[in-house]
């Protein structure tokens, strides 16, 4: 690095870097002398490059140009901002970022970080605004650091990690850009926070939009997340397929783990839950729950058919057979039933997956995974075959009505006749729309990603800076 900086320090005199100018054979000297032929008319900007005059497709290109060199601007002050802070660092910071070479970067780059015409300061501001999609990579990390250093205390730790991540590098960015860092650590921890609840409700709203019903939930299943991370359509019927596809590939994987393990899981924690229970409903001389209970305990502890019993230590291929057989059982009761000892039942799950885990380190999690995705395929398949949106619209209730009117006269009293169709439209279809199973799965995706806050942190500082910018511009 010190050889490039030192090369380009050759070109700037020391006394004035301000002043240098630009190296002969240099791009914009290039461009210029191209547009200084016949044909191109107008003066040159402080980039080097003429706006080409007299057809719109001209105009066009010199548009575009503008904008794109309004982008190309911004990284040289980016590049000299970095420098410096390698400058900084002990002993090695002055041999791998010279000071003489931070100087020639910034003497290289100083005519040209100021817009000269509307087209490059749209570039500029969409460059910047774009940088801040860049630091999501770092919360993340930091994120996963933070659950790994805090596992037990994860679901705080995390979100707090991310956050505060997203505070220290809006405000440095901010910085870089030409703002405060304080007014950007404000931002972006605000910005944060929104994020880490919108990843909270996220898998709320994706079970909603594929109509998962509530007898599915439970059990140890996170069937909103696993959708999120193991899907990427936003219709039902994309949904289905892909929630399908993973869980087969998933349950492959495990199966091929539990099979090649060569440890013993133990039965004994899982059978414990079913006897402590079985205990209490003794006291209270419940007998259908004990009648239940014994059936659970009978299947992780009896063979069916013969009576004979099952070893205290089995293999992780046989305990996951017995964890689906567990699934098997349940399927046959009632709501009710499965609703007196539906936390009984989530106990003995969670007590087997971690004897699975423990012998299969390599499956942690799948199981769950797969007994998520499992019920988001076949509720996806339902949902998909349900009446979609222009069903819904032509069969029109009385609050559809409702809706259609009031979007109409208030587009009435705002533009006329004009706006009062498009707001009868938008009060007829909104809602249809917001609501639909493809809507809520674009707002769930949307939630749990990090791209509208990154924008609306864009937003606000750019828009801030450019208050800021026009209010200096009106004072004499």
């Amino acid at each position: 690095m010190a050889d490039v900086f030192d090369e380009v320090a050759k070109d700037v005199p020391k006394t004035a870097p301000a002043q240098a100018a630009k190296p002969e054979g240099d791009i914009f000297d290039q461009i210029a002398k191209e547009q200084s032929k016949p044909g191109y008319k107008g003066e040159t900007t402080s980039t080097g490059i003429a706006a080409p005059q007299g057809t719109a497709s001209g105009s066009g290109r010199s548009i575009l140009r503008g904008i794109a060199e309004g982008a190309a601007n911004t990284t040289g002050g980016l590049l000299s901002t970095t420098a410096r802070a390698i400058h900084h660092i002990p002993v090695i910071g002055e041999t791998l970022a010279p000071e003489v070479g931070i100087r020639a970067i910034e003497a290289r780059t100083a005519e040209r970080s100021k817009p000269a015409n509307t087209a490059e300061a749209i570039g500029k501001g969409a460059e910047q605004g774009a940088e801040f999609l860049i630091p999501g990579g770092a919360e993340e990390k930091m994120g996963i650091l933070a659950g790994k250093a805090l596992p037990g205390a994860a679901k705080l730790a995390v979100p707090i990690a991310r956050a505060a991540t997203s505070a220290l590098t809006t405000g440095a960015l901010n910085k870089v850009q030409g703002g405060d860092f304080g007014t950007g650590a404000t931002v972006g921890g605000v910005g944060g926070i929104l994020g880490e609840a919108g990843r909270a409700v996220a898998p709320k709203i994706a079970e909603s939009a594929i109509r998962i019903p509530a007898k599915e939930k439970g059990f140890d299943r996170a069937i909103g997340e696993s959708v999120l991370e193991n899907t990427r359509g936003i219709r039902p019927a994309t949904i289905a397929k892909q929630a399908g596809e993973k869980s087969r590939a998933l349950t492959g994987t495990l199966e091929a783990n539990a099979k090649a393990a060569t440890g013993q899981a133990s039965m004994t924690p899982a059978i414990s839950v079913i006897d402590d229970e079985i205990a209490k409903a003794t006291k209270r001389n419940s007998g259908t729950v004990i009648g239940q209970l014994n059936s659970l305990k009978d299947q992780l502890t009896k063979r069916v058919g013969t009576g004979a019993p099952i070893p205290a230590n089995v293999s992780a291929e046989e305990i996951l057979n017995l964890k689906r057989g567990i699934n098997d059982l349940i399927s046959s009761w009632t709501s009710e039933q499965k609703a007196g000892i539906r936390p009984v039942i989530k106990r003995v799950y969670s007590a087997l997956d971690k004897e699975l885990d423990r012998v299969v380190p390599a499956s942690e999690g799948l199981n769950r995974q797969i007994s998520s995705l499992i019920p988001a395929s076949k509720a996806a398949a339902k949902t998909a075959n349900a009446p979609g949106i222009i069903r819904s619209i032509m069969r029109p209730t009385g609050v559809a009505t409702a809706r259609t009117l009031i979007g109409a006269g208030a587009g009435y009293r705002h533009g006329g006749a004009d706006e009062a169709v498009l707001g009868g439209l938008l009060g007829m279809l909104g809602p249809e729309i917001a609501f639909s199973p493809e809507g809520q799965m674009l707002g769930a995706r949307l939630a749990n990603s990090r791209i509208p806050v990154s924008i609306l942190k864009a937003a606000t500082l750019q828009g801030k800076k450019a208050i800021e910018t026009g209010e200096s511009e009106e004072k004499p």
